[in-house]
C-alpha cells in the first residue's frame, strides 16, 4: 500500500478496502467516523475516534491521553434514573417578595380581629402547603403534615414564606406533629406581642 495515502483526502476505493483487509487480517476493528474534521482540533478528532474505538470495546490507555492529570472513572447506578425533581418548586399562588398578593395578606391579617387572624393565616397555610406537597386537596388544619409527605425543610420554607408576606419575624419552632393551626396560631401570636 502507498503511505501516501494516508495523507490523501478520500483515498481510492482500492485503498479502502485494502485497509479493510489489513485490519481484518490484524483482527482490528474498523471504525467509520466524519472525516468533516476541518473545522475541529486534531485534539478533539483523536477524542472522538478514541472514544468511539472505547464504546467499541477496544482497550484504551487513557492515562496516557491525560498526561499527569488525575482522572477517575465513577460508577453509576445500574438502574435507571428516576425522572423526578427533589427540590421545592416554586407553586403558583405562591408569595415572592414583593409579589403583588404580598400586601394583601399583611393588610387582611392586620385589618382583622384577633379571632380572624389565625383562619387567614391557617387558609394562606393550607394552600401554600397543597402547593409544596404538589396535592390537589388542601391539607386540613389539625392534619399531622409529616404523615402529609412533607418534611422539616418544606416545613421552614412555609414559614420563612408566611415571614415574608406578613413582612415579619415569625417564629419557626415547629409542634410536634406539626399542623397548619399550631404554625398558624404562632404567627398570629405575634400579632398580639406586638
Amino acid at each position: 500500500m502507498d503511505p501516501d495515502c494516508w495523507l490523501r483526502p478520500g483515498a481510492a476505493a482500492g485503498d479502502r478496502q485494502a485497509v479493510a483487509a489489513m485490519l481484518k487480517e490484524a483482527e482490528l476493528l474498523p471504525l467509520g467516523f466524519e472525516s468533516s474534521a476541518a473545522a475541529r482540533s486534531a485534539g478533539q478528532v483523536l477524542l472522538d475516534v478514541l472514544g468511539l474505538a472505547w464504546t467499541c470495546g477496544a482497550e484504551v490507555d487513557w492515562s496516557g491521553c491525560y498526561g499527569p492529570e488525575q482522572r477517575r472513572r465513577v460508577p453509576l447506578p445500574t438502574y435507571p434514573y428516576q425522572r423526578r425533581r427533589h427540590w421545592v418548586e416554586s407553586p403558583s399562588g405562591h408569595i415572592e417578595p414583593g409579589g403583588p398578593a404580598e400586601p394583601s395578606l399583611r393588610r387582611r391579617v392586620e385589618e382583622a380581629d384577633s379571632g380572624e387572624r389565625s383562619d387567614i393565616l391557617r387558609e394562606f397555610l393550607r394552600r401554600h402547603l397543597a402547593g409544596l406537597l404538589e396535592s390537589d386537596a388542601l391539607p386540613g388544619v389539625d392534619q399531622n403534615l409529616f404523615d402529609l409527605g412533607a418534611d422539616s425543610l418544606m416545613l421552614l420554607d412555609a414559614v420563612a414564606t408566611l415571614g415574608i408576606a406578613l413582612d415579619r419575624a415569625v417564629p419557626s419552632a415547629l409542634e410536634h406533629p406539626p399542623t397548619i393551626r399550631a404554625l398558624a396560631d404562632r404567627a398570629a401570636a405575634t400579632w398580639e406581642d406586638g
